[in-house]
């Protein structure tokens, strides 16, 4: 073979060399970009696979933390309150309470003092505040204030729903708002001195763990007290009168003086006169409203009591002195203050409450004697006011009846000062000097409302003529003697002792038992011992009852 065909072949095998060496480099290059797209395809794999992982942790996350955060707003909203946290929701409750001042008058005067005793003197009550914080210093002890035992928020919404927006235009509104606002909230703090023994002994409370209420629901009521053995007794009259009707401008300006003396300043006066301004007709419009439950008070025989708008509340109490009646002003959206620390004692529930509490503590019914007073020092206001008031030209009614005209003075709230616990005072180590005789013998006699009462047995004997041998098993029978006295004897000395034993620690009290045509009593005849049931009637009734009787034995 020549040079020239070595040198073609050899260039032929280069060729073919360099052929395969760049097919091998194309092929190696494809593998390497087929298993970089596998590589990134693996990336993107795992990286999709990831993130997947993170939002299905997040996404479980965030289911942990809903369900915790409905755990909590579930057990926020079922566990009970305290005490701080209750009364914040009720004041928002009455904060929310909307009046509704158009609402038509219907032409004739809400209330008629006509034929109703009236007092001589309604007199501002200036330490009613101070009263008031004594209570609360009472209850402010972390066994009452702490306990999360008041109605949770779930349940407050249960309570109120239907209420919250509600505009008072009418007897039934103002009824119901009253009920939700204040009557409610008054019993669950009733029911949480129930719980607490020690803190009912404390205040006070003739018998600590029976404190309960019976709710007027009505206009005009009384909150009654029950005790252990079932007796109701009436402790605070409560009025309740449209705020559209009285409203907190007529009260400003109308108790805005020191004293009020209706029979110079009221009665007396010419109607025309007194509707000639509205700080006149102010006056005239709250006085007619305290004579008029001043006298259902005196009705009652209860010394305490409150007329209510929802908006305003005017408290009462009549003393020991039936002819006077102390009054206080409270309009719990301006009375609780930011800065007050006692600013939840102003709400309306807390102050109904322990105005409550503070005629709790008051055991004892007025005495027979403070009604005699009231019979013989108290006049009838007999002027027809419904007639009258009728008169008056249509503006100027719409104008002062309903309140649209500014007080002449603003309403100025008290703060309260918080008591402090003083310590009880020491004992002398001293012996202390004997009491008096006197003291000694009224400390050991027995109120007649624990007295027993005597057997059947026992009063069969003496209402049989008397004379015979005493009940032996009678509880009472050391009074009596061997033998029962004459029946025209017990009849004489029981009449006797009705008229002139009318003080405090009379041998007679009230059981709160009525019907038809008279009222129950427990009498102790303090001569002998004999103590029993008694029915009292009026004259009236009395006077019809003989005539029955007279028809039915003739």
């Amino acid at each position: 073979m020549d040079e020239a065909a070595m040198d073609e072949a050899a260039m032929e095998k280069a060729a073919m060399e360099k052929a395969a060496m760049e097919k091998a480099a194309m092929e190696k290059a494809a593998m390497e970009k087929a298993a970089l797209i596998d590589e990134i395809a693996r990336v993107e794999r795992l990286t999709a696979e990831s993130e997947a992982r993170r939002l299905e942790v997040e996404r479980r996350h965030e289911e942990n933390l809903e369900k915790i955060r409905k755990k909590e707003e579930f057990m926020r909203l079922a566990r009970p309150r305290t005490l701080e946290s209750y009364l914040e929701a009720c004041h928002s409750l009455h904060l929310a309470v909307e009046v509704a001042a158009d609402t038509p008058w219907s032409g004739w005067a809400p209330w008629d003092p006509t034929s109703r005793v009236y007092p001589r003197r309604i007199i501002p009550w200036d330490d009613f505040p101070a009263k008031q914080e004594e209570i609360w210093n009472l209850l402010s002890d972390p066994s009452f204030t702490s306990q999360h035992q008041f109605p949770s928020p779930e349940m407050l919404e249960g309570r109120w729903s239907g209420f919250t927006a509600m505009r008072i235009d009418s007897e039934y509104y103002l009824c119901a708002n009253n009920v939700t606002v204040v009557d409610f909230a008054v019993q669950d703090l009733a029911k949480a001195v129930n719980n607490d023994p020690l803190l009912a002994k404390r205040l006070g409370l003739p018998e600590p763990g029976t404190l309960t209420f019976k709710v007027p629901l009505t206009k005009l009521g009384v909150w009654i007290y029950e005790t252990s053995d079932g007796m109701d007794i009436p402790k605070v009259a409560v009025e309740l009168k449209e705020p559209y009707t009285l409203s907190i401008d007529n009260i400003i300006a109308g108790l805005a003086s020191s004293e009020i003396q209706p029979h110079r300043e009221v009665i007396n006066q010419d109607l025309n006169d007194m509707c000639s301004d509205f700080i006149s007709a102010s006056r005239m419009l709250t006085t007619v409203a305290i004579t008029e439950h001043f006298a259902y008070m005196i009705h009652k025989g209860v010394q305490y009591g409150y007329i209510s708008t929802v908006e305003a509340v005017i408290f009462l109490h009549i003393p020991e002195d039936p002819t006077v009646v102390y009054y206080h002003v409270s309009i719990p959206k301006l009375d609780v203050i930011d800065d007050d620390p006692a600013r939840l004692h102003r709400t309306a529930a807390a102050q109904a409450f322990a105005f409550i509490l503070q005629s709790l503590r008051a055991v004892k019914a007025p005495p027979l004697s403070w009604h005699d007073a009231a019979r013989a020092g108290l006049e009838i206001w007999a002027v027809e006011y419904d007639h009258l008031l009728a008169q008056i030209p249509d503006a100027v009614r719409r104008g002062i009846l309903r309140g649209r005209r500014p007080p002449a003075a603003p309403y100025v709230h008290q703060r309260w000062h918080r008591l402090e616990h003083s310590p009880p005072p020491s004992i002398p180590s001293q012996t202390p000097p004997p009491p008096p005789a006197q003291l000694v013998l009224r400390q050991q006699q027995v109120r007649i409302q624990d007295r027993p009462y005597c057997t059947h047995r026992c009063l069969l004997g003496l209402s049989s003529g008397g004379l015979g041998p005493s009940d032996t098993n009678c509880p009472n029978f050391d009074n009596h003697g061997p033998t029962h006295i004459a029946l025209d004897n017990f009849l004489q000395l029981l009449r006797v002792q009705l008229v002139t034993d009318r003080g405090k620690d009379a041998d007679c009290c009230p059981l709160y038992l009525a019907g038809s045509t008279g009222s129950l009593f427990k009498i102790r005849l303090s001569t002998h011992g004999y103590t029993f049931v008694a029915k009292g009637s009026t004259i009236l009734t009395l006077k019809t009852y003989n005539t029955k009787k007279q028809f039915t034995t003739s």
